[in-house]
């Protein structure tokens, strides 16, 4: 059954129900919701927790990915929970539109694996393999890596499960279950 309150709705029924006088006044003195209130985060928190620990009743959405030449990984969107298994596509042919290819996703060890059986491939139009790996250093969101290393930019698409929007004051939270 999907949820019928509101962000502010949830926050006000959870704060009459815990009856803290000290979280009352913060969060919302007057019977009014604060932007700065604690339990806009906590609530957030939760439903992100939820979305991760069951990706797959998230919204599932794509992304241009594209790669670049001799690079051998890209950064994932923000929102990124999960890639849809072998979701990640390359267009194999140039300007055209219809010859995307599915690359297989592989676990870190047997990716280190075919990266090595790669090491000595030159020319390469697009990569075969990918897995989810580790976080950029610079942005803190998480990583793609690809093999073989393809040779010239290439067009992709990911496709994966998507957490939610943050939540509004007039949202109604769709529930992992919906």
């Amino acid at each position: 059954m999907p949820n019928r309150y509101s962000r502010d709705q949830l926050i006000k029924i959870a704060l009459d129900q815990v009856q803290l006088p000290n979280l009352d006044s913060h969060d919302m003195p007057n019977g009014v919701i604060q932007p700065d209130a604690y339990s806009i985060q906590w609530l957030q928190d939760i439903l992100d927790f939820w979305y991760h620990m069951t990706p797959f009743s998230s919204t599932v959405t794509s992304v241009a990915l594209n790669l670049t030449a001799n690079v051998d990984f890209v950064i994932v969107p923000s929102d990124f929970i999960l890639d849809v298994r072998n979701g990640y596509t390359v267009q194999t042919i140039v300007n055209d539109s219809l010859s995307f290819k599915r690359l297989h996703r592989v676990p870190f060890q047997k990716f280190l694996n075919r990266k090595l059986a790669y090491q000595k491939q030159t020319n390469v139009i697009y990569p075969i393999f990918y897995c989810v790996q580790g976080k950029d250093s610079a942005t803190g969101r998480q990583t793609i890596k690809v093999t073989p290393v393809q040779t010239q930019n290439c067009n992709a698409t990911l496709w994966y499960y998507q957490l939610p929007a943050l939540l509004d004051a007039d949202t109604v939270p769709q529930a992992v279950s919906d």
